[in-house]
């Protein structure tokens, strides 16, 4: 289980915060509040989809 989390991790918390934006999508109400939760929840997501692919192409490498 540990070799799977050691592997996986980065693919396990972009799902994580995809499936946290989609609900955000979901729910979202016109206000202010929303639409910074849901610039901040899309930044967050892109970062850590750069960090998912950086670590891909790594793991790839070697």
């Amino acid at each position: 289980m540990k070799s799977f989390l050691d592997h996986y991790w980065t693919w396990i918390l972009l799902f994580m915060v995809g499936l946290n934006l989609v609900l955000c999508l979901l729910i979202l109400e016109l206000n202010s509040e929303g639409i910074v939760a849901l610039v901040f929840g899309g930044i967050g997501f892109l970062a850590l989809l750069y960090l998912t692919l950086i670590d891909y192409k790594k793991r790839k490498d070697d």
